[in-house]
């Protein structure tokens, strides 16, 4: 070891030995280090709460995610029924049919009975009606459609007989 290391490792010695006696006077003051102790001790313990606090939450939200990841692992093939109730086929077209663009939303009554779809409102133009048909015709579980969709300024096709008696 060279003279000058020798003389800085004496000097952080010495300075390190004065800030422990400056912390030590401070601490075991006669006056005022019991109140100067309690302080410290209550800082510490707080830090300590707050560390495990943060941690405990960030605990929870990673195992939050992953049981979000394991439930999106699980039912990232869904069981496709291939012969759902009716009131599940109904969901199934309405969610099918509703999420292409150029379907009107709110203008299509959707029921089902016997997996035989049944579609009424008012459209636009007989290619809307045909193209609506048309969807609802290739979704999985629909057996048949029955259409009764129509344009604007005529009657519905289920109500042609009963005007034409009248």
């Amino acid at each position: 070891m060279t003279e000058t290391s020798t003389k800085s490792g004496r000097k952080r010695t010495f300075l390190l030995g004065g800030i422990m006696g400056a912390a030590a006077m401070w601490f075991l003051d006669p006056d005022r280090g019991n109140r100067r102790r309690h302080i410290a001790q209550d800082k510490l313990n707080a830090w300590s709460r707050r560390v495990r606090r943060q941690a405990g939450k960030q605990a929870a939200y990673a195992g939050g995610r992953a049981a979000g990841v394991a439930q999106q692992a699980f039912h990232a093939y869904p069981a496709d029924n291939p012969n759902p109730d009716d009131n599940t086929l109904r969901d199934r077209v309405e969610s099918e049919l509703l999420r292409h663009p150029e379907v009107p939303k709110g203008r299509i009554n959707i029921d089902v009975a016997g997996r035989i779809v049944t579609l009424r409102g008012e459209l636009d133009s007989v290619d809307d009606v045909a193209r609506v048909e048309e969807l609802a015709c290739k979704i999985e579980g629909v057996e048949s459609v029955t259409n009764y969709l129509h344009v604007p300024g005529t009657p519905a096709p289920n109500k042609e007989e009963a005007l034409a008696a009248s």
